[in-house]
């Protein structure tokens, strides 16, 4: 039986969401605490690294960072594998989300519109189907429909969420269905889409 959990983040999808599904996937309760900016300038240097998400354990216990959160609760929503091997193909792709969000990243900042504009033209074209063409070689070679073993983990939710997050359209000159250029991911993105309790959260949020 899993602990009394708070999941605290803005009132917003982004790095809080995977943590968010996999919990309603694993039908665990959870108190999602969802923050104002002004409410986060107060409360900041009293999270471990200044950072949200955060995840408090028992009212006392606070662990940060989105893939350590999500490797905790995994492993009470049967979401994060047994098998050490298995868990390590999971450790990888969070990684390789990591290199991703990395790359998108740099171009959030710029300020310029003809440096950002001429940034997000390479993110598009070049760095993102790079990426996700590592993705998609990696996810086909087992063609289960998922991205380790036969069945879902959180590194399927990460990548279902990356997707839906570009399809709201927030990177200007990326285009939002990028990820339909690959069809192996995409069937799993589906797949995710597909689950009866994320369709249920996400018509409740």
């Amino acid at each position: 039986m899993a602990p009394h959990l708070k999941v605290t983040y803005f009132n917003m999808k982004a790095r809080a969401e995977p943590i968010r599904l996999a919990l309603a996937i694993g039908d665990i309760p959870f108190e999602d605490e969802r923050l104002t900016r002004e409410q986060f300038a107060e409360l900041k240097e009293t999270y471990p690294f200044g950072q949200l998400p955060i995840l408090t354990i028992d009212h006392k216990t606070v662990i940060a960072q989105q893939h350590a959160i999500l490797r905790y609760v995994g492993r009470f929503a049967g979401l994060y594998p047994e098998d050490p091997i298995e868990q390590a193909k999971v450790d990888q792709f969070l990684g390789f989300a990591e290199d991703i969000n990395f790359a998108v990243g740099k171009t959030l900042h710029t300020t310029d519109p003809t440096l950002k504009k001429s940034q997000r033209e390479e993110l598009s074209s070049k760095t993102l189907p790079k990426l996700f063409g590592y993705l998609e070689r990696s996810a086909s070679q087992t063609a289960t429909g998922y991205l380790v073993g036969s069945k879902l983990t959180v590194a399927d939710i990460v990548l279902y969420c990356f997707d839906g997050w570009l399809r709201m359209g927030v990177l200007d000159h990326v285009s939002p269905t990028i990820l339909d250029g690959f069809p192996t991911l995409m069937k799993i993105v589906e797949n995710v889409r597909g689950n009866e309790k994320v369709k249920a959260w996400n018509e409740a949020h």
